[in-house]
Parts: C-alpha cells; structure tokens; sequence
C-alpha cells in the first residue's frame, strides 16, 4: 500500500528537529487545498487563503514557514503573478533526500 503524502510528511517531521508545529499547520493546509481541488498536483492556492487555512496571521511568519518547508525539500513552489494564485508541489521523501544532497538551485533544476 502506498504510503499518503501526510503519512511521510508526518514520520519525516517527527525526526526532523527543524520541523515544528506552524510547518505541520501550513503543510496541512496544502494538503486541505489538495484534497479539495481534486488531488491533482500542482496545488494552485493564493496566500490569503492559505495563511488563514494554517491559522498564521503575519506575513513575516508565513513567508519565513514557507521558506522553510521549501529549503528542507518538502515542498517546490511557483510564485505566480497570477490572479488564479500561486503554484505548490508536495515532494516526497524521495526527492527530498536528493535535494539533501544537492545544492538548492542543483536540486530545483533536477525536479523541473
């Protein structure tokens, strides 16, 4: 049975000292707007919608969230001058232990 994307996000944020309880909030949210939208990566959400989902309420906080969940490979994102939104990729563990070993714009350019 294959595992959900929450399943391996959740197990690999258990071990994951960095990950805490707003990454978890933001990374469910994905996955409501996921879920909701039909199942089908990518994820086009806008950040209104996406902070009140998460329940974050600054915007410093939000970007800083997000760029973490980028930066530790747990998502790929795609700003968007868009008025549909923003673009997410829920990445699984497998990508995500490639981006450990590449550098960002390395591992980014391999995903493309």
């Amino acid at each position: 049975m294959e595992q959900s994307l929450l399943s391996i996000f959740l197990m690999d944020a258990g071990t994951d000292p960095r990950i805490a309880p707003i990454h978890i909030s933001l990374y469910a949210a994905l996955l409501f707007i996921l879920e909701r939208e039909g199942g089908e990566q990518p994820i086009i959400f806008k950040r209104a919608e996406l902070m009140a989902i998460s329940r974050i309420g600054g915007f410093n906080t939000y970007h800083r969230t997000l760029n973490d969940l980028i930066e530790r490979g747990y998502i790929r994102y795609q700003p968007r001058f868009d008025r549909r939104g923003n673009l997410a990729f829920l990445v699984g563990k497998k990508h995500r232990s490639l981006n450990d070993k590449l550098s960002g714009s390395e591992a980014m350019r391999h995903l493309q």
